[in-house]
């Protein structure tokens, strides 16, 4: 099995600067060294986990959910030590191994979440290996302060001898506090103060009274004037303090030994659960530089194929100008194992060729990568890398010759698992000998299957990639107009050095630059002038490309508007052809009902059979008319896709208003059948009943199916189906005969000044218009509208031909065109 990633590739990479950023965003020692320790890895199925486990972290992040991580600290070499037996830990150690077991607990719990839940279950597996040392935690607090000082109460045996202590303390300081302030005290003592020395109680006494004092010495100012001496009355205090002192000491050390016991006893847990916290607090870290690097996870594969989207070098990424990092794209190790970069200097050919390994890096060590979710990375056993001037005045080595001693390791050991970047391939030396040398390179890896990418100036290394097979061209953009480079990357084409345009750009004398044009062999000029008006053919059909997008995606847009407002439109309208279909139905069951009960009385009377007859069709009649009313609105339902919503509403209200018709009719007829015996004729001079409006009158000419009837001032033209005979009921409060059933059917009786009868029959809407006349006639109105439309005509001519002989019409004619021109009717009425 071949080696890992060799330290030189790692270094010229500066995959270090990655293992840095990574390390700076930790919580823990232990999370830093892991991340510094980084190595990119060889296993997909790991290496996906990895990737996974980080998603799964940065998961956490982007939805604002804290992971208890804070808290863990360097317990490494404490439990090292606490590994042997009869070992004891300090205070302050056994607090930071209290704190990091806490963050196991809780961290053990928000796993346990994770896995009541069913998310995150690469994070939640590596919770679930870590312990829950609740009792150690426990004990630790319990004993030892947060300064850590062992509290009073960490045994009964300290607390009794802290309690001692403070005895022995007040006895002494009261024995002493009574010699101050007897008469002997004051006038031996410099001043009327307590202090210690050694642990001791002594007072200040003046030298020229020390023999006034009887005790023991235990210092003497810097002057001299003062000595201080513990008095013969507290030397037993003293010895007693001192004493508890001691046995203070023993009962801590055999604390702490109790205490150092118990994680003794867990070690091996404990050590687990360190190491596990640390792997987390690294995902973790992982996931914070993702969302700072704006980095997504990378499809990977075992193919040697890398495909990078919108990729940024990671260095770049974070650096002040990050805003003006222009992404990568290219593609190496699919159509062509090998890919040649050129393109002048300053250009990015470097930039990229890092990219590349670096990306590769990274996404092999588990890292999510700064590019698009779609670029892929293969997972190679080794990468090589050549880049950067290996010069070497110690070991006697030029540039070339370093180049070389690097490229030999590489052919060495290169196979169809390696990727390898060789910068600036074959310079260094004479560039014919150079590029002939770089050719024989890049077939030797090619042929042997290794993923290559290297950058070049050599000409003769763009034509061997133009007709060599398995290799490709590639270059960094130049602007032509300006001479600057644009550091996008450029598939199949190669790229022109520029150099005599740079030089005349920075100042080169223009005879210099002349005689280098000169001296420039025929060939190398042809293929730099045919390179640079690739390059502005290749401007111009990106700017025209980019224009195209543009407009492509402003259309785009327009069509999802107008998709939306349509299918809104659409929405809109089935909704209210719905509701009309319901209205329609309630006005079916009404006018069934209505007919029924017409029937029944008719039923109830015994009327002629000429009479029950005539119901029985006129109630088929009034069904059919009403069923064809639903069908028409189920089929405007199912054609009316591309109609607007308004034109739906209209045809319903139409609708509605048909069948609010011919509901009146069917009761009025049912109404007739009911009243009417058969054969009873009605002539000139009859009192009458008009149904329709609910008014009694005297009949004044017979019009064959119509009759003409004077009520009260005005006269009218009624059906004579409408009409029946009237006699007074000569008790007014009842207003019916006796016997009678009377079906009526109650209209709105507003003023309305505009009848539309578009889509009527001419019978129908000339029925329709004569009992609007009526009815404007009872509402006293002197103009009206009658809507019936341009269509072929034939509607409004019969209208008018009937306006012009109804006695209640004064005169007609076309409105105004702004008002609707020969579409509507004006009518006015006589006085």
């Amino acid at each position: 099995m071949k080696p890992g990633i060799p330290s030189h590739t790692l270094k010229v990479l500066e995959f270090d600067a990655v293992r840095t950023m990574c390390s700076e965003r930790t919580v823990s020692a232990s999370g830093h060294r892991r991340a510094m320790s980084l190595e990119p890895g060889k296993d997909v199925v790991v290496i996906r986990n990895n990737l996974q486990t980080v998603t799964e972290m940065r998961g956490f992040l982007d939805q604002a959910e804290t992971v208890p991580l804070r808290g863990i600290k360097d317990i490494g070499v404490a439990l090292e030590q606490a590994g042997v037996a009869g070992a004891r830990m300090e205070p302050q150690i056994l607090l930071d191994v209290a704190d990091t077991l806490r963050v196991s607990r809780r961290m053990r719990a928000f796993g346990q979440r994770l896995r009541n839940r069913s998310t995150a279950p690469h994070v939640a597996s590596l919770t679930a290996g870590l312990g829950d040392f609740q009792e150690i935690e426990s004990s630790i607090g319990q004993a030892i302060d947060g300064d850590g000082n062992i509290r009073d109460h960490a045994s009964p045996g300290l607390r009794r001898i802290r309690t001692d202590q403070q005895t022995m303390r007040e006895r002494a300081r009261n024995w002493l506090q009574r010699f101050i302030q007897s008469e002997a005290g004051a006038r031996a003592l410099q001043e009327p103060v307590i202090t210690m020395r050694d642990g001791r109680y002594v007072v200040p006494v003046r030298m020229d009274h020390r023999g006034q004092v009887q005790g023991v010495v235990h210092d003497q100012s810097a002057s001299g004037a003062t000595v201080f001496i513990e008095p013969i009355g507290v030397v037993e205090f003293n010895n007693r303090l001192r004493e508890l002192i001691v046995a203070e000491g023993r009962e801590i050390e055999r604390i702490l030994l109790s205490l150092t016991d118990q994680v003794h006893q867990q070690v091996e847990a404990i050590t687990v659960s360190y190491g596990l916290l640390g792997q987390l607090d690294f995902f973790h870290a992982a996931a914070v530089l993702s969302i700072d690097l704006r980095a997504a996870p990378p499809r990977l594969n075992t193919e040697g194929r890398i495909v990078l989207r919108n990729a940024r070098h990671p260095i770049l990424q974070l650096s002040d100008q990050c805003e003006t990092v222009v992404p990568l794209n290219l593609e190496v190790g699919e159509s062509a194992q090998t890919l040649v970069i050129t393109g002048p200097n300053m250009g990015g050919k470097t930039v990229a060729l890092k990219s590349i390994g670096i990306l590769t890096m990274m996404a092999q060590a588990g890292l999510h990568i700064p590019a698009d979710d779609d670029t892929e990375i293969a997972v190679f056993d080794t990468i090589f890398a050549d880049i950067g001037d290996e010069q070497s005045i110690e070991a006697n080595l030029s540039t070339f010759s370093a180049h070389l001693v690097h490229i030999r390791t590489i052919l060495d050991e290169a196979g169809d698992d390696t990727l390898v970047l060789l910068d600036e391939l074959g310079a260094g030396t004479d560039p014919s000998a150079g590029s002939a040398m770089g050719m024989a390179i890049l077939e030797s890896l090619t042929l042997r299957g290794t993923v290559t990418a290297a950058t070049t100036h050599f000409d003769t290394l763009k034509a061997f990639a133009t007709r060599t097979e398995g290799v490709e061209n590639g270059s960094m953009i130049f602007d032509v107009d300006t001479l600057t480079p644009s550091y996008q990357f450029r598939q199949g084409i190669p790229g022109a050095s520029y150099a005599l345009e740079i030089g005349s750009r920075l100042g080169m004398p223009g005879d210099v630059l002349e005689r280098a044009s000169r001296f420039m062999g025929t060939a190398e000029k042809r293929l730099d002038e045919v390179i640079m008006e690739v390059d502005r053919k290749h401007e111009l059909l990106v700017a025209a490309q980019e224009q195209a997008d543009r407009l492509r995606a402003e259309l785009d847009g327009l069509k999802r508007t107008y998709e939306d407002r349509i299918a809104s439109y659409r929405q809109k309208e089935r909704d209210t052809l719905a509701a009309g279909r319901e209205k329609m139905e309630r006005l079916m069951k009404d006018a069934q009902a209505a007919i029924d009960q017409a029937v029944a009385s008719v039923r109830r009377e015994q009327a002629a059979a000429a009479a029950v007859e005539a119901s029985h069709k006129t109630v088929g009649d009034q069904r059919a008319q009403l069923q064809h009313l639903l069908d028409s609105i189920d089929s405007g339902i199912s054609s009316a896709e591309g109609d607007a919503g308004e034109a739906a509403a209209d045809t319903l209200d139409a609708a509605a208003e048909a069948a609010a018709d011919t509901l009146g009719t069917a009761a009025a007829r049912a109404g007739e059948a009911a009243a009417e015996p058969a054969g009873e004729a009605i002539s000139a001079g009859d009192e009458v009943w008009v149904a329709s409006l609910g008014q009694a009158g005297s009949v004044i000419q017979d019009q064959g199916d119509r009759l003409r009837i004077r009520t009260g001032r005005m006269e009218i033209t009624a059906r004579r189906s409408e009409v029946r005979l009237h006699k007074p009921d000569p008790a007014p409060s009842s207003g019916k005969p006796a016997g009678r059933v009377e079906v009526r059917m109650d209209r709105p009786r507003a003023a309305l000044t505009e009848l539309d009868v578009r889509g009527f029959r001419v019978r129908e809407a000339i029925d329709a218009v004569d009992r609007y006349i009526d009815q404007t006639a009872l509402d006293d109105l002197n103009e009206i509208r009658i809507l019936h439309g341009k269509g072929t005509g034939a509607l409004s001519s019969a209208i008018q031909e009937f306006l012009q002989q109804h006695p209640l019409v004064k005169s007609s004619h076309f409105a105004e065109q702004r008002d609707g021109g020969t579409g509507v009717t004006i009518v006015e009425m006589k006085d």
